[in-house]
């Protein structure tokens, strides 16, 4: 008796491994690079659109307000004269850190953290940190 192999359920086998492997690559969150969120967030000015602090929606505080990021790192609010505040990135890719740091009066102090870069398009920015979460959007001019 002839020993046969018989091929088409490994075949079947190979195609269902392939594609489990190509679902789980695609699948993979892509991090936005720290060089790609200081590029977009000192093009334009931002408001936020929502800001979820310690659980509690506390976007209406920041109703109105327009923020600019400068290059060597101030925070510049609409209406306010001076820096209101400092960011930067740091060299972290996976995910990228954005530190928003010195904002000292309520609400703005609540803008002190360092958020993970969830995604950052020319568009919107999605922040997150612990059970905060921060969406800023372009102020078209």
């Amino acid at each position: 008796m002839e020993n046969r192999i018989f091929t088409p359920p490994k075949a079947i086998l190979l195609l269902v491994n392939m594609a489990v492997i190509l679902v789980l690559v695609s699948s993979c969150k892509k991090y936005t690079t720290p060089n790609r969120v200081s590029k977009v967030i000192v093009k334009d000015s931002w408001r936020i659109q929502s800001f979820f602090f310690q659980g509690n929606s506390i976007t209406i505080d920041f109703s109105g307000q327009v923020f600019s990021f400068e290059d060597e790192g101030g925070v510049l609010a609409k209406g306010i004269t001076g820096n209101v505040g400092v960011w930067d990135v740091g060299a972290n890719k996976n995910p990228a850190i954005l530190y928003l740091s010195n904002f000292l009066n309520y609400p703005m102090m609540t803008l002190n953290d360092d958020w993970t870069v969830d995604s950052c398009s020319k568009k919107e920015i999605k922040l997150s940190s612990g059970e905060n979460s921060l969406s800023l959007i372009k102020v078209d001019n």
